[in-house]
């Protein structure tokens, strides 16, 4: 069995799957044009016939056919499935598990353990189907002239209030001691980078303590604070820190 992705608009020839830049196009074909994804992991249900198959950072549950001989290819997203598909995850999710029962679908992210129950997401999705029509049913009946501007906006209001089905989410927090140094340490005769514009210092004088920074200056213009230890870092750069923010899917 195979599962994809949907297949981005294409940059190229109408009709054509390769990007031709050369050529004028439409503003709709100027966009990507990327062919879909693989499923990177497909879990069949411990029974039934669903599966749970994860593209890209997606998860995604899927009805597979059963059917003989050469095994079937499955599109998921979009409004093009060629099978009952349903996308379970918004920004992703990792280490995906079904339960026992294959009532829930289970996944990571970040510090959090998400739980999706896929009957109480079918259940609310029907209620919700449900009372729009009702209330299509009840428009009809009525008379729009006699709807006031106050019941139309809180019409509105909650239509915007429906976020939808959210599934249960646990977070996991482990609390340790950190080891955190104390005392006053001097860092003489580097070169420092400061963060204040342009300005370097050379042969400079950096002072922490209790693992903070509390004052920097050239050599000689900082207090030193008594009984500190001094180290030298001659020929040494010190430069600000880093934060490297980045992605774990």
């Amino acid at each position: 069995m195979r599962i994809t992705g949907i297949t981005t608009a294409g940059f190229g020839a109408m009709g054509s799957n390769y990007p031709t830049p050369d050529m004028l196009h439409p503003e709709e074909a100027a966009k990507e044009n990327n062919p879909p994804s693989s499923a990177g992991l497909i879990a069949m249900a411990p029974e039934g016939d669903q599966a749970l198959a994860q593209v890209g950072t997606d998860l995604f549950v899927v009805t597979v056919p059963q059917v003989g001989g050469e095994a079937p290819s499955i599109r998921v997203g979009g409004s093009s499935s060629s099978f009952p598909t349903k996308k379970l995850t918004d920004i992703g999710g990792q280490f995906t598990a079904w339960s026992w029962d294959a009532d829930r679908a289970h996944w990571s992210i970040g510090n959090a353990h998400v739980i999706y129950d896929l009957e109480a997401a079918e259940a609310y999705e029907d209620s919700v189907e449900a009372a729009k029509e009702m209330e299509a049913e009840e428009e009809e009946e009525s008379d729009p002239e006699e709807e006031s501007e106050e019941e139309a906006d809180e019409a509105k209001e909650e239509e915007k209030e429906d976020e939808g089905y959210k599934p249960q989410e646990i977070k996991i927090s482990v609390m340790a001691d950190r080891d955190i140094p104390e005392g006053e340490l001097v860092l003489r005769g580097a070169t420092v980078i400061t963060m204040d514009g342009d300005e370097i210092i050379e042969n400079a004088d950096l002072v922490i303590r209790n693992n903070r920074i509390v004052g920097v200056g050239a050599r000689g213009e900082v207090e030193i604070p008594s009984g500190a230890d001094i180290k030298d870092v001659s020929g040494k750069t010190i430069i600000p820190g880093f934060v490297d923010t980045h992605a774990h899917f």
